[in-house]
């Protein structure tokens, strides 16, 4: 049986390769191309001896998480100016007049 800190050392290890995946993938466009991370759902508490890699795999996560979202507004201000509009343009209303 491995110790907490091992079990922890080990998903941290994952999860970092995991935030570097997300950082080329960002890099290069795709990032809809990565799997999501998933936690062990045995993992231990988490030992005190891991917590200050832990925090800093979460702030490199969290900043990768605020410049996706940063590209996703840009990109959606970038379609917003460029595309059509959806709806077609209907032909300004005639009045019809009848003289009898």
């Amino acid at each position: 049986m491995r110790s907490a800190h091992q079990a922890w050392s080990i998903t941290l290890d994952r999860l970092d390769a995991y935030v570097d995946a997300l950082a080329a993938a960002l890099d290069r466009g795709d990032i809809a191309l990565v799997p999501a991370f998933r936690i062990p759902h045995d993992l231990p508490p988490l030992p005190a001896t891991c917590a200050g890699r832990a925090r800093e795999v979460e702030r490199r996560h969290t900043a990768l998480q605020h410049q996706v979202r940063e590209q996703l507004l840009a990109a959606s201000q970038r379609l917003s100016r460029t595309r059509p509009p959806t709806a077609p343009q209907r032909p300004a209303a005639r009045r019809l007049e009848i003289h009898a």
